[in-house]
């Protein structure tokens, strides 16, 4: 699987890297932007790839470091929003939260294992539609939920699509890492990733010890 999200991204890498050419010698301005956009994409979802893959390793030999400090959850949701606004942008994100709410948490594998659940909320649900986040917090925990408002995830599926390259449709883009990562990252800081069962879409809660 890895091998073969790889070398479609590369195909398609070198495919317009020889447009790229044709378009520079006809000075195509128009086509050489539309090439690099293209490039740099693809770059990204193999940079993307290979780093997942390398956290799974992490992840299983039980080598991955944590650089815990003191965190507002709620401004690392609302960073992680903020940065990938561009795979948001097809829907309406509603944040809902109590206020500041401290965790003592990685801030890097943090951010990473919210942003796991909001492109997945957006790659799963139609453009237009709502993906909600809420943050609340009781003495001894604090909890981020995304919900969408997708085809949701049957009952008897749930704990799948926490599994290594676990994929209930392979017809949407991805590698099946994502969520086996971000429960991973969750579990490492003492805390949880479920899947919720709620009556429509899908929606996940990502729980963390409160700082102190």
């Amino acid at each position: 699987m890895l091998a073969h999200e790889l070398l479609n991204s590369l195909t398609v890498i070198g495919g317009y890297a020889a447009t790229l050419r044709v378009a520079a010698q006809t000075g195509s301005s128009e086509l050489v932007a539309q090439c690099a956009e293209v490039i740099e994409r693809h770059s990204g979802q193999m940079e993307a790839l290979i780093r997942a893959s390398q956290d799974v390793r992490l992840l299983e030999l039980g080598e991955m470091d944590l650089a815990t400090r003191d965190l507002d959850l709620t401004d690392a949701v609302r960073e992680a929003i903020d940065q990938q606004d561009q795979a948001l942008a097809d829907h309406t994100i509603d944040v809902v939260t109590d206020g500041p709410v401290t965790v003592l948490a990685d801030a890097v594998r943090l951010r990473q294992a919210v942003t796991s659940l909001l492109t997945n909320a957006a790659k799963f649900s139609p453009a237009g539609t709502r993906i909600g986040v809420s943050v609340s917090s009781t003495d001894a925990e604090a909890t981020v939920t995304v919900t969408d408002e997708g085809p949701g995830i049957p009952a008897d599926k749930r704990e799948q699509v926490f599994e290594r390259f676990g994929r209930l449709s392979h017809k949407a883009p991805g590698s099946g890492l994502g969520l086996y990562i971000a429960r991973g990252v969750a579990r490492l800081h003492g805390g949880e990733l479920i899947a919720l069962d709620v009556d429509s879409g899908a929606a996940f809660a990502l729980t963390l010890p409160r700082a102190g």
